[in-house]
């Protein structure tokens, strides 16, 4: 049995539900401050600096305990 609400159809209502879902999101990274970065700031600098020098992304992630997507968001 499909309920709808006020007359919307379902259409609207996942629409309605998903901004709600993204508004709340929001609110929960303003207040948590999101994630905490797996590399510090240094390490972030350290990390462009070999890759400036012609280090590969692979060894860097490696090097850093870290996974090569996190190296490449770097660049």
């Amino acid at each position: 049995m499909t309920l709808y609400t006020n007359g919307t159809n379902p259409a609207t209502e996942a629409e309605i539900l998903s901004a709600a879902s993204a508004i709340s999101r929001g609110r929960q990274k303003r207040q948590n401050g999101g994630r905490k970065p797996k590399l510090s700031k240094a390490a972030q600098a350290d990390a462009a600096t070999r890759l400036e020098s012609g280090e590969s992304v692979n060894s860097v992630a490696q090097a850093f305990a870290v996974s090569w997507s996190t190296i490449r968001r770097l660049k």
